[in-house]
């Protein structure tokens, strides 16, 4: 948005903007989210297979979990 900000108002070239301060760390911090969000999953998968002593359970449990929180948001929603 800023940048198309930019150009519609017609800032001259010599002039540059940045994020700083609490901006500029949230965007760094959404640049490792990928990255932790895999941890995170491959964390509770290895969890789940000492708990089950299993391979193949942590994955049928991990693979329904994405149709529990979308019937969640539904029920939340409807409420």
């Amino acid at each position: 948005r800023i940048d198309a900000l930019k150009e519609k108002i017609g800032m001259p070239a010599t002039i540059s903007t940045t994020f700083s301060g609490t901006a500029k760390t949230f965007q760094d911090s959404l640049a490792n989210q990928g990255l932790l969000i895999a941890g995170a999953i491959l964390t509770i998968y290895i969890v789940l297979g000492i708990l089950y002593e299993s391979f193949i359970h942590p994955l049928t449990i991990l693979t329904g979990l994405p149709s529990a929180v979308l019937g969640a948001l539904v029920a939340l929603r409807l409420a």
